[in-house]
């Protein structure tokens, strides 16, 4: 079997089927690991935990390293909680993860600083997380009231968003630009850092002219909505 070739969908499955199919998950790497690893930084610049610069790769490494582990343990129980609704909804899914699991990492380090320990923002995570056990599933995915209805709130919209474009949105693409336009909206992500991503692949012209458009589709067909 071509790993390669299979769908976002059957790939999952796969890498969820017991016992581990270590192939599934070599092809979950490296088709996710790009993805998550701009998520990180994406998420790192716009809570302001640092200043961009080269010594901070090793924390995105460390980071992206977490997400990634969190989807393997307690037998995938992050995938499985995932409700897989279509080829492009993982994307939406992790970039909901690395949110979190960045903001998690601020508090810890703000939490540090206000103890009076000296922790530096280019420290490893793992030396910043030494006196912790880790992470726990509560760390990547919503756990308090306000984060639930916040991000039932944002899936019933993002559905309601994709229904619309799958109906009024032209041409072969559909999935990939409902993944812009979710990645902009869900993300506050701009077209330059959305047209970097490998699943994305285009000018960030051609992403912000596909941003604009399909707010014009949705401002027609969902006036009610606020999609700023």
């Amino acid at each position: 079997m071509d790993y390669t070739k299979l769908s976002d969908r059957t790939l999952i499955d796969s890498c969820m089927a017991s016992p581990a199919d270590e192939r599934a998950w070599k092809e979950f790497y490296r088709r996710f690991h790009p993805i998550v690893f701009a998520f990180i930084v994406h998420w790192c610049r716009k809570n302001r935990i640092h200043k961009p610069g080269t010594q901070h790769v090793e924390v995105y490494q460390d980071l992206c390293h977490d997400v990634l582990l969190k989807l393997v343990k307690n037998n995938c129980k992050a995938l499985r909680v995932f409700q897989n609704r279509n080829d492009k909804s993982i994307y939406s899914y992790l970039m909901y993860i690395c949110r979190n699991t960045v903001i998690n990492y601020g508090k810890k380090i703000s939490s540090k600083k206000r103890k009076g320990r000296h922790t530096s923002l280019s420290d490893p995570i793992g030396r910043a997380y030494a006196e912790d056990e880790g992470f726990t599933l509560e760390d990547v995915l919503p756990s308090q009231t306000h984060d639930l209805m916040e991000q039932r709130k944002l899936d019933e919209l993002c559905e309601e968003i994709a229904g619309v474009l799958m109906q009024h949105w032209p041409g072969k693409h559909k999935q990939r630009d409902i993944l812009i336009y979710q990645m902009s909206l869900l993300g506050d992500m701009p077209a330059e850092e959305i047209a970097t991503l490998p699943s994305v692949n285009l000018s960030h012209k051609r992403v912000r002219n596909i941003i604009t458009d399909i707010k014009k589709v949705l401002v027609e067909h969902l006036p009610q909505r606020t999609l700023d």
